[in-house]
Order: C-alpha cells, then sequence, then structure tokens
C-alpha cells in the first residue's frame, strides 16, 4: 500500500509561506488507485507523477468544502479524455448520503451537462458512507467512512483496510469518536493539523499535539501531520507531537511525499 500526499495545504496559502495544494492524497493497492478527497491540485498533481486521471477507480468524500471537494475538473477530465480517445471511461464515487445530487448539481453549476454529455461517455458508480459499515470496494480493500465532528458539516473520518495493513484519514475533524475508530491501531494515519501549535482544538480542526494524542489513544503506529498551515516549523510541530506522548513515527508531509506500508 503507498499513499501519496497530493496536497497537504489548506484552502490559501498563509502570508510567508510556500504554497501547497489543498486536501487531496492517492492511495495505491496494487493496481487500484483512489483518492481521499479531491482538491483543486488531483490533476497537476497526477500529471506529475505521470499518472493518468482515469487510471483512478475511486474518489471518497470526507465532505463538501470547497477545499476538499473540487470535483466537476476531475469529471471535466475524465469527459475529455473519454471523447478524445473514443474509450469510455468509469469511476467510483463515494461520500456522504447526498454524495450524487452534489456532484451532479456541481457539475451543472459549472454550466456542463451532466446528463447529455457526462454520462455518455463516463460510466459513474455512487457509493454512500453508512456509518461503521465498511464498503468492499475491490480485490479485498475495504472502505469504512465513520462521521466525525466538523463544525456542523456532515464529515467523516475514513479507514482502509487490505489484509493486515490500515491506513486512516482524518478528513477535517475535531476530536470525535468516529476519529479515533477510524484511526485505531493503524499503520499510517494521515491526521490533519490546521490549527497551528499552540492554538487550541476547535469543534472543526486539530493541532499537532492533539492529532498525536489521538493516535496515542488508538495506537497508531506512523502518524503523518496533513492540512496545516506552514507557519510553524517542521521541527516544532513534531516536537508538538512528541509532548503528547506518542512514540510512534511523526512526519509532516509535504506535496508529494510518499509512504509505503
Amino acid at each position: 500500500m503507498k499513499v501519496t500526499v497530493l496536497g497537504s495545504g489548506l484552502t490559501i496559502p498563509m502570508p510567508n509561506t510556500i504554497y501547497r495544494y489543498p486536501s487531496s492524497h492517492l492511495v495505491e493497492i496494487g493496481s487500484v488507485k483512489l483518492l481521499l478527497d479531491a482538491g483543486i491540485g488531483v490533476l497537476p498533481q497526477l500529471s506529475n507523477l505521470n499518472i493518468n486521471i482515469t487510471d483512478v477507480s475511486f474518489i471518497c468524500v470526507t465532505h463538501y468544502h470547497a477545499d476538499h471537494f473540487n470535483l466537476e475538473p476531475i469529471l471535466q477530465a475524465f469527459y475529455v479524455l473519454s471523447m478524445n480517445t473514443g474509450i469510455r471511461s468509469s469511476v467510483n464515487i463515494i461520500g456522504p448520503p447526498d454524495i450524487e445530487e452534489r456532484v451532479r448539481a456541481g457539475y451543472i453549476l459549472r454550466g456542463w451537462s451532466y446528463d447529455d454529455d457526462l454520462m455518455k461517455l463516463v460510466d459513474i458508480a455512487y457509493y454512500r458512507y453508512n456509518n461503521d459499515d465498511p464498503i468492499d470496494i475491490a480485490y479485498g480493500i475495504k472502505l469504512t467512512g465513520f462521521k466525525t465532528k466538523h463544525f456542523s458539516l456532515d464529515a467523516y473520518s475514513l479507514r482502509i483496510e487490505y489484509g493486515q495493513k490500515v491506513i486512516a484519514y482524518s478528513g477535517d475533524s475535531a476530536v470525535s469518536r468516529g476519529l479515533e475508530k477510524a484511526a485505531k491501531n493503524a499503520d499510517l494515519f494521515l491526521c490533519e493539523a490546521a490549527n497551528d501549535v499552540g492554538t487550541p482544538s476547535n469543534a472543526g480542526h486539530l493541532n499537532p499535539h492533539d492529532a498525536a494524542i489521538v493516535a496515542k489513544n488508538v495506537n497508531s503506529r506512523q502518524l503523518v501531520l496533513v492540512h496545516y498551515s506552514g507557519i510553524n516549523k517542521r521541527e516544532d510541530m513534531i516536537r508538538d507531537c512528541l509532548a503528547s506522548g506518542f512514540d510512534g513515527n511523526v512526519d509532516v508531509a509535504k506535496d508529494l511525499s510518499a509512504y509505503i506500508i
């Protein structure tokens, strides 16, 4: 299992920081490719990796904030590539209960035709998170969405299981039971740290210290911080994590950082 961080940043870059794309992560398990969230960096970053968007089989959306949910250009890329090659493409989209309605409305809002154009060239299947129930997506890969707390939104933390290995992804989340379930005994825990060192966690986001406390409490083996501002130095973020008592590996991801478990 390989995870490549396509976007480790926030919605906009903070002053005096290096620009990083908003949230999206590529998971590769054999020939199966999944996106965890779909920020604006998906298409350019996949291009940097020499990966065609039509090679992605699953797009998993944790919630509908724009820095995580920017599917319209991605679906337009599926459409254009299919039109140019004459070969139908397909993709599976997994998200909250109203995911199909949201995708359809967003595509039409951009001025494109969903039924008359997109669906004639791209086969789209929709799946919905059913809290705590795993979805068997392909070749023994299981995906589970756990409802979490992100202000008032319907938001989910994700858990991917394959064989004996587990990848967890917080999405945007405060400390919650759902986040803890997703990250329990994870070999790799991608966790947001949108609140800076010394800034208290709130109803929608974590700071590095509290992300590490979650990792410690649920026995995650490796913690990778994502979705952070860049204001803090890397070593200060790691120090803040270690101060929690977490004794696993800690890293602060950059765009295109890759992890193999």
